[in-house]
């Protein structure tokens, strides 16, 4: 009964945590996002309907690599090091 307990607490500690570490933020685009990767926890991308965005400071500022390209749907993005 305490390990059902203790397992319980711990739950309702950790997901009010888990919660708190997305916020929404402005990317600089009307485009759809279909996705984002991260080399850690500043420098990140993400890709959709025709464009390609960067961070260097976890997700606070984006700035285009790619956009208004009509011609491409960017899906998908993978980083590999």
């Amino acid at each position: 009964m305490k390990a059902v307990i203790a397992i319980l607490t711990l739950i309702l500690l950790v997901s009010p945590a888990a919660d708190a570490q997305w916020k929404q933020t402005y990317s600089r685009t009307t485009a759809d996002i279909t996705d984002m990767c991260f080399l850690d926890e500043k420098i990140g991308f993400a890709v959709g309907s025709g464009v390609i965005i960067k961070t260097l400071d976890g997700g606070k500022n984006w700035e285009p690599i790619i956009q208004n390209n009509t011609f491409h749907q960017i899906s998908d993005i993978v980083i590999v090091e």
